[in-house]
C-alpha cells in the first residue's frame, strides 16, 4: 500500500494511475507541438496556451511519479 496525500493505493492502482499519467502527459506533448506548429489554422492558435498550461500540469503529475518510484529505490 502506498500513501499519496492521505489516499491508499495498492500497487496496481498506483500502476495504473502512473500509466495513465503518462499517456496524457504524451497526448498532450504531441497535441500541443502540433498546434504550435499549425499557426495559420485559427482554432488551433486559439487553444494553444490552454494546451500549454496542461502540458505544464501534466508535467506536474508525472513528475509526482517520477518522484514515486525514485523514493523507493
Amino acid at each position: 500500500m502506498n500513501t499519496l496525500k492521505g489516499f491508499l493505493f495498492t500497487a496496481d492502482e498506483v500502476k495504473t494511475l502512473e500509466n495513465l499519467a503518462d499517456s496524457i502527459y504524451n497526448i498532450v506533448v504531441v497535441l500541443n507541438y502540433y498546434c504550435s506548429n499549425k499557426r495559420e489554422i485559427e482554432e488551433l492558435y486559439n487553444i494553444t496556451p490552454i494546451l500549454a498550461n496542461l502540458h505544464q500540469l501534466a508535467d506536474k503529475l508525472n513528475s509526482i511519479f517520477i518522484n514515486l518510484n525514485s523514493s523507493k529505490i
